[in-house]
């Protein structure tokens, strides 16, 4: 089943010049072994190609 991040997780963002944070926090305990599993830094690029042009990690 496909479901939207935003059901899972609260996220946060917060830049410092050309660098951006993004935090996942999930709702409930049990989501986050899952959450690390699919919000990975491969899944993170493909979602952001053509949008950041830098590096990605974790």
């Amino acid at each position: 089943m496909k479901r939207n991040l935003y059901e899972l997780a609260h996220s946060r963002a917060g830049d410092k010049g050309n660098t951006l944070i993004v935090s996942i926090i999930p709702y409930q305990e049990q989501d986050y072994e899952m959450l690390c599993e699919k919000v990975t830094v491969d899944a993170v690029k493909e979602h952001l190609q053509g949008i950041v042009a830098g590096e990605i990690s974790s």
